[in-house]
């Protein structure tokens, strides 16, 4: 099969399969994650106006949805704006007032961790996985 995979199968009149193996789902969502721990110490839009042209090989080379892959990557991009590293999250923190700044910014940092471990893998299943 060639890197246009599906549309080989639909040239010659067979329906390509849609299963995407875990192994392969697993490895095609490092994009997802690489986005999410970046964006976790830069500003989200300009993480995203950068993936989304790196993204494009990754399309042409397999059968996964475009719209899907994208949105993932925008979500992967922008759930982690709260990380204290981010453009955002440092705003939240200098604004925090009447709190244990100490304990404010653990709790901050143990919330965008979950995120990006969690975040990507959520995005990926629900936008990505059901469409490819």
């Amino acid at each position: 099969m060639s890197a246009s995979g599906s549309r080989d199968a639909l040239a010659v009149g067979k329906e390509p399969s849609r299963k995407v193996p875990w192994s392969r789902a697993v490895k095609e969502s490092r994009s997802a994650f690489t986005v999410a721990i970046t964006s976790a110490f830069a500003f989200s839009t300009a993480i995203l106006t950068a993936i989304i042209p790196i993204a494009v090989p990754l399309l042409l080379a397999s059968h996964l949805s475009g719209a899907g892959l994208i949105a993932a990557l925008a979500v992967s991009t922008t759930i982690v704006d709260t990380s204290p590293f981010s453009t955002n999250g440092a705003l939240v923190l200098s604004n925090a007032r009447g709190v244990d700044t100490r304990r404010f910014y653990r709790q901050v940092i143990g919330y965008t961790g979950g995120i990006v471990a969690l975040g990507p893998v959520v995005a990926w299943g629900a936008l990505v996985l059901p469409w490819s």
